[in-house]
Order: C-alpha cells, then structure tokens, then sequence
C-alpha cells in the first residue's frame, strides 16, 4: 500500500483513514 505517497504526509491520520474509506466507497459503486 502507497497511500502514503499517494497522501500529503501533513494530514491527520483520522483525515487520511475518513478519505481512504471514501475511496473504496467509490470504487466498488
């Protein structure tokens, strides 16, 4: 997993884990 890279290293974790839910959300609609 490269999310890191992917992700600005300057947000928060629990904003990182809320985008990321977001993401698989719109991935599997």
């Amino acid at each position: 997993m490269n999310c890191a890279k992917a992700r600005p290293k300057g947000l928060n974790p629990s904003e990182a884990i809320a985008d990321l839910k977001l993401k698989m959300v719109e991935r599997q609609v």
